[in-house]
């Protein structure tokens, strides 16, 4: 073998009546039993019109190989390989040849792939040559696998624009939703005494936030006291509140609200004395203030529940200042 590039013709076993192997070996490797290590790795049966070219040389401290296979005159698929020696470089050569001449199973290699030790630098343009056609498709073996991995491809790299509009929420990751809201829960403030409450209303919303708005019915409650006058009370009430609410995430599972709340109270009064006839009174009274709330909603879900609390700030009115009231309640909202 000599430097300036032998050709040897070889063969799966020695004496065969077809050359299916041409080899041109200038990096001085020992290459005359590679025809014997590629016959060991083929799958099944060799495919007998498919013909591999080898080309060996060394170029910057390494071994590079080209491979051809072809079929008859016709170029079938050609691969560059890159090692950092001989042994090496044979093995590689020997997997993929032998796993692109196994018939008829399918290869995993594709146009395009190389095979190349990483921990060496990349070689000049002549070690990694454009591949114009798949390779015939073959199964490769378990040793193959091993001995011919392709590099995996580097992700491309998402520039700063890219990540920072990633992140920021849009009209389409949000899009406009109406939903029905239905609630219950407790009132503290507006009666006399903690009143169970039923609301709904509706709820529209998008990437700027949400906008409410809610019915709610403080359900009867009623008192009686019995002492030389007998006093009966029952009292409900009924309120309409409108608020905007402003998501703390992106999300939007927790929001922030602030908006106002109309209220009008009612109560009957029964008082009867000894020997007297029997009173009764009615009475109605509105109310009006800002409010403030927190909303807490699973957005994940179809149905999605949430809890919200809120507080009524007080005001000062022609009988002086009147009362806080607090509200918590948990609901669904529904879409339409």
């Amino acid at each position: 073998m000599t430097a300036i590039g032998l050709v040897l013709f070889m063969s799966a076993a020695a004496g065969a009546d077809d050359a299916w192997l041409e080899v041109r070996n200038s990096a001085s490797c020992p290459a005359q039993h590679l025809a014997e290590r590629i016959a060991e790795r083929i799958v099944g049966e060799r495919n007998g019109a498919l013909k591999a070219q080898v080309e060996l040389h060394s170029e910057a401290g390494a071994i590079a190989a080209a491979l051809r296979i072809s079929r008859g005159a016709e170029t079938m698929g050609e691969k560059s390989l890159v090692a950092p020696t001989c042994d090496e470089a044979l093995a590689a050569v020997a997997a993929v040849v032998a796993l692109a001449l196994s018939h008829p199973r399918e290869s995993p290699f594709r146009a395009g792939d190389r095979i190349e030790d990483s921990s060496r630098p990349a070689l000049g343009p002549t070690a990694a040559r454009a591949v114009s056609a798949p390779l015939p498709e073959a199964e490769p073996s378990p040793t193959a696998r091993r001995s011919a991995r392709p590099v995996p491809r580097s992700k491309p790299r998402r520039s700063a624009s890219f990540e920072r509009d990633a992140l920021t929420p849009t009209s389409e990751s949000h899009p406009l939703e109406v939903r029905f809201v239905g609630a219950a829960g407790v009132d503290v403030g507006t009666l006399a005494e903690p009143t169970a409450v039923l609301g709904a209303g509706t709820r529209a919303g998008g990437v700027w936030g949400e906008l409410r708005g809610f019915a709610w019915h403080g359900l009867p409650s009623t008192r009686e006291e019995v002492s030389l006058t007998t006093e009966r009370t029952r009292a409900d009430f009924l309120a309409l509140t409108l608020d905007y609410c402003h998501g703390l995430d992106r999300a939007r599972w927790l929001g922030l609200c602030a908006g106002v709340e109309t209220s009008v109270s009612r109560t009957w009064w029964l008082r009867q004395a000894a020997e007297q006839p029997v009173r009764e009174e009615e009475r109605l009274e509105p109310t009006f203030g800002p409010l403030l709330s927190a909303a807490f909603a699973y957005r994940a879900a179809r149905w999605v529940p949430e809890l919200d609390v809120s507080l009524r700030l007080p005001l000062p009115e022609a009988t002086g200042l009147s009362k806080p009231r607090f509200r918590a309640a948990i609901g669904a909202a529904l879409p339409f």
